[in-house]
């Protein structure tokens, strides 16, 4: 999991502060002063998974992250596996 934490792009939006983070607030919905929220957005910032507030076990964010991973290569087309299996990956794969 930890070679897969590297796909994703961390982002912190302050829920108290004016300005470029109180746009990204009013553009997500999120009201201001709530509790942390761990979103999984695809390219088009659209979410991958459900948002959810209250994410403060380890535990509970590396599933969230699996579920990210698995539905974003799901709408790819491709395995979630984060690391490739060598024999198809290797230049002579399939002689």
């Amino acid at each position: 999991m930890l070679k897969a934490a590297k796909d994703f792009v961390t982002v912190c939006i302050y829920n108290n502060v004016r300005g470029k983070d109180a746009e990204v607030l009013k553009a997500f919905r999120e009201p201001a002063w709530n509790n942390p929220v761990v979103r999984f957005l695809d390219a088009t910032g659209q979410d991958l998974i459900p948002r959810k507030d209250g994410v403060y076990r380890t535990e509970d964010l590396l599933e969230r992250m699996k579920r990210a991973l698995e539905k974003s290569a799901q709408a790819a087309g491709k395995s979630a596996d984060p690391a490739p299996d060598a024999k198809t990956t290797a230049p002579d794969a399939g002689k």
